[in-house]
């Protein structure tokens, strides 16, 4: 399996976990229009989010350019997909639609930032014991 594919595919396994954790307190607030909201916010981050960590595969940016390129978007996908998602839903608000966005916004901003550091060797911590070079003490 290439690195893009397994960078994209980890960070939509822990969307689907994270989904997961959301649905009841989602249900609970907000009922069935609570959880199509956290549905609809999940895939406004999830699809920029994979596009993102499979990016400095495909792209081979220097680090900053690729935080750039990933910020953009990553906010314009989900910025625009909020602003069409209100639009075409109307009774999407705050409850049921808006705080699910930010918390899976947020969410899917550190698994990919952890995913992509870890691919650059930024985060030599994170590696499982035997997996690689890291200094053992």
């Amino acid at each position: 399996m290439s690195d893009a594919l397994r960078d994209a595919l980890t960070v939509l396994g822990f969307g689907f976990l994270f989904w997961l954790v959301l649905a009841l307190p989602a249900w609970l607030v907000a009922g069935l229009t609570g959880l199509a909201g956290l549905s609809i916010s999940a895939g406004l981050c999830l699809v920029p989010g994979c596009l993102a960590a499979a990016a400095k595969t495909w792209w081979g940016l220097s680090h900053v350019a690729f935080f750039l390129v990933a910020s953009f978007l990553r906010l314009f996908l989900a910025a625009g997909g909020a602003l069409v998602a209100k639009t075409a839903r109307p009774e999407l608000g705050l409850r049921e639609f808006f705080v699910w966005l930010i918390l899976f916004y947020l969410f899917v901003v550190a698994i990919e930032s952890l995913v992509t550091l870890k691919r650059m060797g930024q985060l030599k911590w994170l590696k499982r014991p035997g997996s690689g070079s890291a200094e053992q003490g």
